[in-house]
């Protein structure tokens, strides 16, 4: 196996998001009888009507992690500047209709010309762009008013807003040959995705990431993605908070690039003893595929740029668990939120 080397840097962040909106008086009508008669076998294998499906191709969620080159780019840099990050952030071609019927046949093909397409920004919600309108509800389904009463998992169809989002890449010419990976941050409700013209999968979970290995659909030049995205799924019977009710892609999206053997996840956990002088640090390391012995994977802990501790062990198998203790450790709290950055070297 050909020596890797790669370092890892974990970003943790949290943000805090207030929104005011103006009431507004929407009057709708709407006939429920098409709602309440949604046919179960009709349901069967169409993801957003089916509550048996909640992703199709999607990877198993994990840490948020970019990779960087060498150990001097790592410590204070920002990780939008790796080398193996490619932001997908800014201006898409955009459809938006208020059903999914009303959707034009092949959007997802590369001869499709959607050159009179409105322009739309990712990450964005539509509501407040002027594509349909907010909806705020502290209880209580935001659509019952078209069905009449909750019940799952029958959800609106004439009447479900839509959207279709397409962009070309150029994917790195040093990127070729290895596995790429899309990351959608959020899509609200429910997203699917074909590149190429191809379709690569479903996913749901409107406040939480998707991620497709889009590898084998890639070629050199530009690529198409293609993404659609619906106000309304069988899930959202799963999602009713106090909250404004938007829809869209509402945070980044990007590609990274990954090595042949590679981290699909770490998982931290820090613990202190009953005195609190002493903390410990458990890293558990799980990779793509399997490892024998040929690769070493390095934790270093640093606090402020100051190196505090460092573990390096021999990789054999698809999982590793290295421990690390701390002493004096600078706790978190609300009033002072220490933290502490870890890095994994792979070798």
């Amino acid at each position: 196996m050909q020596s890797l080397n790669k370092l890892v840097l974990i970003l943790l962040y949290s943000c805090v998001f207030t929104l005011g909106y103006a009431q507004s008086s929407v009057t709708l009508t709407y006939e429920r009888n098409k709602m309440q008669q949604q046919d179960t076998v009709v349901r069967k294998g169409i993801p957003w009507l089916d509550e048996t499906i909640t992703e199709e191709n999607r990877l198993p969620m994990h840490t948020d992690f970019v990779t960087f080159p060498h150990t001097s780019q790592i410590i204070n840099s920002d990780w939008r500047e790796s080398s193996a990050y490619l932001s997908l952030n800014g201006s898409w071609k955009f459809k938006w209709v208020n059903s999914p019927s009303k959707l034009p046949a092949n959007f997802e093909s590369l001869t499709y010309d959607d050159r009179h397409w409105d322009n739309f920004q990712v990450p964005a919600n539509w509501e407040l762009n002027g594509y349909g309108f907010p909806m705020y509800t502290t209880s209580g389904f935001e659509f019952t008013y078209l069905i009449g009463k909750p019940n799952p998992p029958i959800v609106p169809m004439d009447f479900n807003p839509t959207a279709v989002y397409r962009r070309e890449v150029v994917i790195p010419e040093d990127w070729q040959g290895k596995p790429v990976i899309l990351h959608i941050g959020a899509a609200k409700s429910n997203l699917s995705v074909w590149v190429n013209g191809q379709y690569v999968g479903y996913g749901e979970d409107s406040k939480l990431p998707s991620e497709f290995d889009i590898t084998a659909y890639l070629r050199k030049g530009k690529n198409l993605i293609t993404m659609r995205v619906m106000r309304w799924g069988v899930a959202n019977y799963l999602e009713d908070q106090d909250m404004w009710r938007l829809s869209g892609i509402t945070r980044d999206c990007y590609l990274l690039v990954r090595q042949p053997v590679h981290l699909r996840d770490i998982q931290l956990s820090p613990t202190l003893n009953d005195a609190f002088d002493k903390g410990q640090l458990n890293t558990k390391l799980i990779f793509n595929q399997a490892s024998h012995g040929d690769l070493m994977a390095e934790v270093t802990l640093h606090r402020n740029g100051r190196l505090v501790s460092i573990a390096t062990v021999k990789v054999d198998g698809q999982e590793v668990d290295i421990e690390q203790t701390i002493d004096h450790p600078e706790l978190w709290s609300a009033e002072m939120p220490n933290l502490y950055q870890v890095t994994v070297k792979l070798t």
